[in-house]
């Protein structure tokens, strides 16, 4: 199962075209919010094998876990206003979102109460640390 969701959350129009894409070819796709706003899309295939370049510029694939999976299945993610990926210090992420999108970090601290993170981002080659909200960042690990 994999699960795709937009690189920028303001992008409405990635996954509603890579949805009507992948319902064209006969997959089925489900659909699930999160976040209150962040739309996410699940797939039983590789979409990476079926959608133009341009379109995948646009959108991040990640493969689901068993228990992932059963997160979404069983309305988690409706339900609380959490970010669908879990971070813990020493992850490294990389931002999609926001002033320091497309860098890519290690988180020093979590802040779940605020819903941010400490992350170490080289910039001119020196480390420094930036706080990001968690749903503009992905684990890469």
């Amino acid at each position: 199962m994999f699960a795709i969701l937009a690189k920028n959350s303001k992008d409405k129009t990635a996954l509603e075209l890579t949805k009507k894409l992948l319902t064209l070819k006969s997959f089925t796709v489900e659909e699930y919010t999160y976040d209150s706003t962040q739309k996410l899309l699940l797939c039983y295939v590789d979409p990476s094998k079926y959608l133009p370049f341009e379109l995948l510029k646009r959108i991040i694939i990640k493969k689901l876990s068993l228990s992932e999976l059963e997160k979404i299945k069983k309305g988690f993610l409706n339900r609380l206003s959490k970010p669908f990926f879990s971070f813990k210090k020493g992850v490294k992420v990389k931002v999609v979102a926001g002033p320091y999108q497309e860098m890519v970090g290690v988180i020093k601290e979590v802040f779940e109460e605020e819903k941010k993170a400490d992350v170490v981002i080289p910039v001119f080659g020196q480390p420094v640390v930036v706080r990001i909200k968690l749903e503009e960042m992905i684990p890469l690990e």
